[in-house]
């Protein structure tokens, strides 16, 4: 059964940005199926994607917005990287 969410992105957004907490000045990301172009939309979010999301896009929006980020396949390879030299030190 497919339901659909009590309250839409724009609300949950605004409800965010008016509690006093921690969480009030943390950057929102939208993903929506629609263009949204009004100016309330971009002031509540600071990027907004469209779908089908692409990993690429959301990366790229979170550096943009200056989160440091990394793929899994970076890590695997900082990981395996860092093994080498842990079993094979120079002399």
């Amino acid at each position: 059964m497919l339901t659909t969410a009590v309250v839409d992105g724009e609300s949950a957004a605004r409800y965010i940005k008016s509690t006093n907490n921690k969480n009030t000045s943390t950057p929102i990301i939208a993903v929506s199926a629609y263009s949204a172009d009004n100016n309330e939309a971009s002031t509540l979010f600071a990027a907004s994607l469209a779908k089908p999301l692409q990993k690429a896009d959301l990366l790229a929006a979170m550096r943009q917005l200056g989160f440091k980020t990394t793929t899994a396949q970076e890590t695997a390879h900082h990981t395996v990287a860092a093994s080498a030299t842990k079993t094979n030190p120079v002399r």
